[in-house]
This record gives structure tokens, sequence and C-alpha cells, in this order.
């Protein structure tokens, strides 16, 4: 089907978007409807938002296949250098591990592992990085380890980013996730070493009430 050469634009939007960050500009409602992909269009280019934050309660299941890309931020992540690219809006709002993202992509200089030539032998050197496995988009995932080399060296990396992975505050969490485990297993002592601080450690206690 041939379109006509007018320049009217329309913001067109694929099935199963409802985001402007997966929705296209196309240069008329001809061109965008001639696009087996498209469900419906609003007149005038796509006004793309500078950023947009993700419903917890309502996460992307079907997106559509549009490169589009954001910049999304885990949480507990609030700098470029732990955000992640990914194809648009509704692939970054999918991922239960992300609060926000900015259009475009992120401005990182993170580096792919090449899988098929994984280092042997590294350099006893300390110049971390924080290190991707494979499906891992978020930093709860991520590790950091002593230099690239050591890095790539692990068959389960994929990707990884200069300096030491920002520290998420979860260890309180799972220590008490533990204490309460080893209480239902007839295990807890009553308190255990923690590290509340860089250079300072206490001890943990807590007492724990199960109601029947």
């Amino acid at each position: 089907m041939a379109c006509y050469e007018i320049y009217r634009p329309v913001c067109a939007y694929p099935f199963g978007c409802s985001d402007v960050s997966c929705a296209k500009t196309y240069s008329n409602d001809c061109a965008a409807c001639s696009d087996l992909n498209i469900e419906e269009y609003t007149s005038g280019e796509c006004q793309y938002p500078q950023e947009g934050y993700c419903d917890p309660n309502n996460r992307a299941i079907n997106c559509p296949a549009i490169y589009s890309p954001v910049c999304a931020y885990p949480y507990g992540c609030s700098d470029v250098s732990c955000a992640q690219t990914f194809d648009n809006g509704c692939t970054a709002c999918g991922d239960p591990n992300i609060w926000k993202y900015t259009i475009g992509e992120c401005p990182s200089s993170q580096v792919h592992c090449d899988p098929n030539n994984r280092p042997m032998n590294c350099p006893a050197i300390y110049s971390p990085v924080c290190a991707y496995p494979f499906d891992c988009f978020g930093v709860p995932c991520a590790s950091t380890y002593p230099s690239d080399c050591d890095a790539c060296a692990d068959p389960t990396i994929s990707s990884y980013l200069p300096g030491e992975c920002p520290v998420i505050l979860l260890k309180g969490i799972l220590d008490i996730a533990a204490s309460i485990e080893q209480l239902l297993e007839g295990e807890w002592t009553g308190g255990e070493e923690w590290q509340a601080e860089e250079g300072e450690t206490g001890v943990f206690e807590e007492e724990v009430v199960l109601i029947a």
C-alpha cells in the first residue's frame, strides 16, 4: 500500500504498548497503519518524558519488540554506574528490580566479557569492577571482583562496570531472616556478631515472638 508523502506526524503505539516510551513517531497516519505491528496512534510527534516510574503493583508481562532504549535503575540504585539499558520502558518496568528509568541508553562504560575467550590466569592486582552474571540486571545480584580479568574468568559473568558494586543495605534483613530460621530449627543462640558500620561491630539481639 502506497502512502502519501506528507509530513503530518502521528505517535503510533504497537500492540501491547500503552506507554509512550515504546511508541514511535511516523510521518503520517497512513505510514503508521501500514505497519502491521501498530494498533493505534495519536496526532503529533511522540512526546517522550525525561523519566518514568514503574508501578510495582502493575508490572508489564508482554512488551513489544521495539528498540526505544531507556536507562533503568534498580531499587537502591540512584546513579548511572549501577543502571542498565533496556529496550524500552515496558521491558524495564517488567523487571521487578527496576523502580525508574530515563529516556535513552545509559551513558555507562559497561564492558561485556567474551564467552569464547575467558582468561585463565589473572594478575594479583586490585582494580575492582562490579560484575553482572547472565540474566542479572541490577545491583542486588552483582558482585565485586578484584579486576576485570577475574570477573571475566568466571563463566557465569556476562559484563562489568568499573569500580566496586554500590552497597545495598540488605544485611540486617537477611540476618533477621537467618535468625528466625535458626529459631524454628532450634539452633538459634540468641545473638550473633554483625557488622553495623565500617569499622564497628556489635551483637544482634532481638526478641522473636511466634504467634501460633
